[in-house]
């Protein structure tokens, strides 16, 4: 891959290069979690990546690894092209006690033999309501610790299949899910039969599911299952 002057300078600007042996930092824009962001070639590029790109070449088969673990540091004597399992070793290297590991990589042991699932049947059937509120898997799995694949095994009946769904008159203490974080609102239903008939009028009269879920404060993909009857099936 070629560069010319003015993407090399335009790169290098973005950089604060200190002395050969000091992570140099990425000026620019980041993701989350502090890897640069550099716009080339019509599409988004790890920082990182490019600093050895500009200073070694391209190698398609190897990712762009860091020796001093500071996702910003751009020195090329701070890089190295590796693979995903060199990589990985190098962090945990770095961070032996972090949480974003699985078990399996830390001890060769399945994480689905270490980790026991720790739903009761309360919780179970209380996240089973939620399912059918239209609550995403995402958010239920946040909100009871557990893997979106488990909160998906549980809606598709892979898991858990023999606990019924909660009744509203049974709801006790230990049915409710771990604390929420403050950007959700607190557990509603904002649809009830009514406004689900309107939604279905307003659709069939034209209006998008955009401009429908912004009548009701729902999202749009919420609107789309009520019209396609994958939610409130039992309304007319």
């Amino acid at each position: 891959m070629g560069f010319d002057d003015s993407t090399r300078e335009r790169f290098w600007s973005k950089v604060d290069k200190r002395s050969d042996t000091e992570c140099w930092p990425w000026m620019g824009f980041c993701w989350p979690r502090g890897y640069g962001c550099f716009w080339m070639d019509g599409r988004s590029w790890r920082a990182n990546r490019v600093a050895l790109l500009l200073s070694e070449g391209d190698k398609p088969d190897k990712i762009a690894c860091h020796r001093c673990a500071n996702p910003r540091c751009c020195n090329p004597n701070h890089l190295y092209w590796g693979t995903v399992a060199e990589n990985m070793r190098d962090i945990l290297s770095h961070f032996p006690e972090s949480p974003h590991f699985s078990t399996q990589f830390k001890t060769g042991v399945s994480k689905k033999v270490a980790v026991p699932f720790t739903l009761s049947d309360s919780q179970v059937g209380y996240m089973k309501l939620l399912m059918a509120a239209g609550y995403p898997n995402t958010q239920l799995a946040e909100w009871y610790g557990c893997s979106r694949q488990q909160v998906s095994n549980i809606k598709t009946g892979k898991a858990r299949i023999e606990v019924p769904i909660a009744i509203l008159r049974q709801f006790t203490l230990d049915c409710q899910p771990l604390p929420r974080p403050h950007k959700y609102r607190a557990i509603k239903t904002k649809l009830d039969a009514e406004k689900v008939r309107e939604i279905r009028n307003h659709y069939a009269s034209g209006l998008s599911c955009y401009r429908i879920g912004e009548m009701y404060g729902v999202a749009n993909q919420t609107i789309s299952k009520v019209v396609n009857r994958q939610l409130w099936s039992y309304v007319d």
